[in-house]
C-alpha cells in the first residue's frame, strides 16, 4: 500500500512529535481514515523527507511521531518562472496543478487588459490561499519536497518590467528563431519568456 504524502508547514526534526496541521489532520483522519500505527511521509519544503508513525488520531486533530530523515532532492537544476494570466473556472487551477507536477518553480498570477475575471482584494486573496493549498497538493502527489511559491497577483506589464538579472528571451509562435536557431548566448543565468494565448513563462539556469 502506497504510504500517504504529507506536507507540513512548519520545520521538522528527526526523532520528534509534532502536531499535524488543520489541513493535514482532516485529510489524514476523515479522508483517509487512519489510525494510530500506521505510517506517513512528511515533507516542510527542506528537500528532507520524513517517515513517521501516527501515534493520536481523531477527525479533528493527528500526532505523529517522526521516525527518521531523509535528504531527497528532486529538484530540476532548471529554474522556471510561470506567468499565468488567470483564467475562468477550474482552468486555473488545473493550470497550477500541471506545471507544478512539470517542474515549474514559481507562479505569478497575472492580470491582463483582456482578462475576463474581476475579483476585489480579499477575494483574490483568498484565491491566492486555494492556489497554494493545490500547490502542495501537486507535490504530495507528484513526489516534490519543495512546494512552489504562489505569487500575489500582479499587473501583465509590471511582471514582463521585472529586473531578476537574467537575459531575457521572449518566445513568440511568430518569432523569427526558433529554440533551435537561436544565436550564440552569452554563458550567465538565462531568463526565458513564452507567449501563446495570453500565457507567458520564463526560466533560468540556476547559478551554481
Amino acid at each position: 500500500m502506497r504510504i500517504p504524502r504529507i506536507y507540513h508547514p512548519e520545520s521538522l526534526k528527526n526523532q520528534s512529535t509534532c502536531q499535524l496541521s488543520e489541513d493535514a489532520a482532516n485529510h489524514v483522519g476523515r479522508v483517509l481514515r487512519m489510525t494510530e500505527g500506521e505510517q506517513i511521509e512528511l515533507f516542510d519544503g527542506s528537500n528532507h523527507i520524513y517517515p513517521a508513525k501516527i501515534i493520536e488520531a481523531s477527525k479533528k486533530a493527528v500526532k505523529v511521531e517522526i521516525l527518521g530523515c531523509e535528504l531527497s532532492d528532486k529538484e530540476s537544476n532548471l529554474s522556471i518562472h510561470l506567468g499565468q494570466v488567470i483564467s475562468r473556472g477550474d482552468r486555473m487551477e488545473f493550470t497550477i496543478q500541471k506545471s507544478v507536477e512539470l517542474g515549474v518553480n514559481v507562479i505569478t498570477p497575472l492580470w491582463s487588459e483582456r482578462c475576463g475575471v474581476k475579483l476585489d482584494g480579499e477575494r483574490m486573496d483568498k484565491k491566492i490561499q486555494q492556489w497554494q493549498k493545490i500547490a502542495i497538493a501537486a507535490c504530495e502527489q507528484c513526489g516534490r519536497n519543495v512546494v512552489p511559491e504562489i505569487r500575489p497577483l500582479m499587473k501583465l506589464q509590471d511582471w514582463c518590467a521585472e529586473n531578476d538579472g537574467a537575459l531575457k528571451l521572449n518566445l513568440h509562435p511568430r518569432a523569427q528563431y526558433s529554440i533551435k536557431t537561436l544565436p550564440s548566448i552569452p554563458k550567465r543565468r538565462c531568463s526565458f519568456a513564452y507567449w501563446f494565448r495570453r500565457r507567458f513563462i520564463t526560466s533560468r539556469n540556476r547559478s551554481n
